[in-house]
């Protein structure tokens, strides 16, 4: 095992290495640069202001040149600062990110116990009208944009019954309770499209595995159905089920950034939306290498995670 996960860690560079050469060209070939932008807000965007303020930054330098003088302060853990707010980067990075990862990890556990119980009942009562009725509710969470049913339930509410989410984000380790007020919403938001799909994945894999052989001999030796789908229909599902979730992991990131933005949350994704307008060339660069890593990891752990749930797995 040992060997294999270091293997994925060493495969791991070369591939964030090639997501910084693409995140560094888009974001410079954007109309517009750091400098522009920032002078044209203090109202001092005069052309020399402009070239002087792009050479401090080395902005006027050619790409490739600009990307290799990055890659020598990555590499000597020199992450920069801010071009908008002069910020240390990593700093930023360390006080967004919390919100980012609680937000993620409440939004798979939603889906996940909402998804999996749903989907197994739907595959146990396969043609019936429970069955019908799921499988209906899944296609509606897959259809249903998530930007305009969070916009619904904070709007909604806020008519009917004059309540609103809060606004200013509280820390889970100053106040539980008012951050709970303040996350629930967003993860039901980014769970319901999660749980849509694990309803779905999970009612075709368990059917599959009701139609196996080895359950039909379980059967025939008279095992309770309890056991039947504990030991035999669930620890086989599961496999599948948690290839799901670590691959869902990318697109929940995209729901985040979204669902950030709709609840005002100070998560690591709603400053790299920010990061980007203002063309903070560093703090996107450095945020977009974060969300790689957390992408890579959770996938390393996905399939590590295989051999506890299939002991024929092995790696070497």
């Amino acid at each position: 095992m040992l060997p294999y996960v270091f293997r994925r860690l060493v495969l791991m560079v070369p591939a964030l290495l090639l997501l910084t050469v693409v995140v560094f060209v888009l974001i410079r070939v954007a109309p517009g640069n750091a400098a522009q932008l920032q002078l044209a807000e203090s109202g001092a965007g005069s052309q020399q202001a402009i070239k002087e303020l792009e050479h401090q930054w080395h902005l006027d330098r050619p790409i490739p040149v600009q990307y290799g003088l990055w890659l020598r302060d990555i590499a000597g853990g020199r992450f920069g600062r801010s071009l908008w707010t002069g910020s240390n980067t990593l700093g930023q990075v360390g006080r967004y990110l919390p919100v980012t990862v609680e937000l993620a990890v409440l939004s798979v556990l939603l889906a996940t116990l909402v998804g999996v119980p749903v989907g197994v009942a739907a595959a146990y009562r396969r043609g019936g009208l429970t069955d019908h009725g799921l499988r209906f509710a899944s296609v509606v969470g897959l259809a249903v944009p998530g930007f305009w049913l969070g916009t619904m339930l904070i709007v909604l509410p806020s008519v009917w019954w004059g309540y609103a989410p809060p606004l200013v984000y509280t820390p889970l380790w100053k106040d539980v309770v008012e951050n709970v007020k303040q996350m629930v919403l967003p993860s039901a938001v980014i769970a319901v499209y999660l749980a849509a799909t694990t309803i779905r994945v999970t009612r075709s894999v368990v059917l599959d595995f009701l139609r196996s052989d080895f359950v039909r001999t379980a059967r025939a030796k008279g095992l309770a159905g309890r056991t039947i789908a504990g030991r035999h229909v669930m620890r086989n599902a599961g496999v599948p089920v948690l290839t799901l979730i670590g691959a869902q992991f990318g697109i929940l990131l995209g729901g985040v950034v979204v669902q950030e933005q709709v609840f005002a949350l100070p998560g690591l994704g709603r400053l790299t939306l920010e990061s980007i307008v203002h063309r903070d060339y560093t703090q996107v660069q450095l945020n977009v290498l974060v969300f790689a890593l957390m992408v890579m990891l959770v996938n390393l752990l996905t399939d590590v995670a295989y051999a506890v749930f299939d002991p024929r797995i092995r790696y070497s």
